[in-house]
């Protein structure tokens, strides 16, 4: 009876979890495409009157987006340490630096893009747990799983999903977070400068160590730096320019779309990691005899393991990602003697111990340059190695 009783409240539990997740995602959705620039715009302009300032702060945002963001998180801090490391990569600097009205909207739809995806995996995790399908929904009950969405608050969870806090929702002066407390990654941030940009502390790559948790925030925007004849895509750090600090002067209108193309890039490495992890990166692989035909890559962090797959999802070949060494962009002459322009084309070089010092590489073609800089900095995250300059590859590693 005791086995029964905990089957039964476990599954009660998953299937208020799956309401949830799916509702709260549908809302995040529909915030996207819907009004989401109008009402982070409108709110910006209520908070610059209400604060009496020219400009909000980054620890503005976060004061006032708190709320929002631990909704859409499910109050989830890991989620909501992603959110902040990601608006800090992309927009570095000290709390106090000031931020502009398209930047506002841009953060808001960052943290709701990273929302979306946390959820989708959550959603995804549920599924699994009950053979590929949505939990059942338990038999003699009387959940009202509406109102259970979000815990117990049922007026919430009833009300539109809405960046705009409730009045309840505004913290007073006395119980404020102090910026460190809002988020806590800032304690493993370099100092500030003088000129209102973090201090580098050496080149930054993009990848990650191996050892890297798999739910951190994907990469930023697109930097070359050349260094030893290497090219490794750095995270950008803008010259702070004073009209940026102030709303209504002489906006840098560069500036401005430099933050929002960063914060798009940074959105969409977040989802190509996504799509490698679940084996759905669709590209053109080069076989024996070097001729392109469609597959999907993968990558099992668990086993270590990246995959081709075929288009119906069977594993055609897959090698050992501590073989990996390095992403490179296009394929070498000598490999192909008319090759694919290198924007979208990758090298994917192995060194594998029969082989001696000769490099195995694995070729593949995108249909976009924009996919195929997404995957190269995603792929160069989850196996902890860098992107750099092509080399001049001499076999390729996958042969049918």
């Amino acid at each position: 009876m005791g086995n029964f009783c905990s089957s039964r409240e476990d599954l009660q539990e998953s299937r208020r979890q799956y309401e949830h997740y799916t509702f709260l995602r549908q809302q995040i959705l529909s915030k996207l495409g819907d009004d989401l620039q109008k009402e982070c715009r409108s709110l910006y302009k209520e908070e610059c009157c209400r604060r009496r300032v020219p400009a909000l702060s980054k620890s503005d945002w976060e004061e006032v987006c708190l709320p929002f963001i631990q909704r859409v998180s499910c109050k989830d801090v890991g989620t909501q340490q992603r959110i902040f490391a990601a608006v800090q990569e992309v927009y570095p600097g000290p709390p106090e630096r000031a931020v502009n009205e398209a930047t506002f909207v841009e953060f808001n739809r960052l943290a709701l893009t990273l929302a979306e995806q946390d959820l989708r995996q959550r959603i995804a995790k549920l599924k699994e747990k009950f053979g590929g399908d949505a939990p059942p929904i338990p038999a003699n009950t009387h959940l009202d799983w509406f109102a259970d969405l979000l815990g117990k608050e049922e007026e919430l969870s009833k009300e539109p999903l809405q960046i705009s806090p409730r009045s309840g929702d505004l913290p007073s002066e006395s119980s404020r977070l102090p910026p460190l407390q809002t988020s806590a990654l800032r304690q493993a941030l370099p100092p500030a400068g003088a000129d209102g940009c973090l201090q580098p502390a050496g080149q930054r790559l993009v990848s990650a160590s191996p050892a890297r948790s798999e739910d951190d925030v994907a990469g930023s925007a697109f930097q070359s730096q050349h260094s030893l004849g290497q090219v490794s895509y750095v995270l950008k750090s803008p010259r702070p320019s004073p009209e940026d600090s102030v709303l209504g002067s002489r906006a840098s209108l560069t500036s401005e779309a430099s933050v929002q193309r960063r914060m798009r890039d940074t959105a969409q490495v977040a989802e190509m990691r996504s799509t490698i992890l679940r084996g759905e990166l669709e590209v053109m692989v080069f076989n024996k005899r070097l001729q392109p035909e469609p597959r999907r890559l993968g990558l099992n962090p668990a086993g270590k393991r990246m995959s081709i797959l075929r288009t119906d999802g069977a594993c055609e070949d897959s090698w050992d990602i501590d073989h990996l060494q390095c992403i490179s962009f296009g394929i070498a002459s000598n490999i192909l003697p008319k090759p694919p322009p290198a924007e979208k084309t990758l090298s994917f070089r192995f060194q594998f111990q029969k082989y001696g010092n000769e490099a195995r590489y694995m070729c593949a073609m995108f249909e976009e340059g924009s996919s195929c800089r997404a995957a190269a900095a995603a792929f160069s995250q989850l196996c902890g190695v860098p992107v750099t300059a092509a080399d001049a590859p001499s076999h390729p590693t996958y042969h049918k």
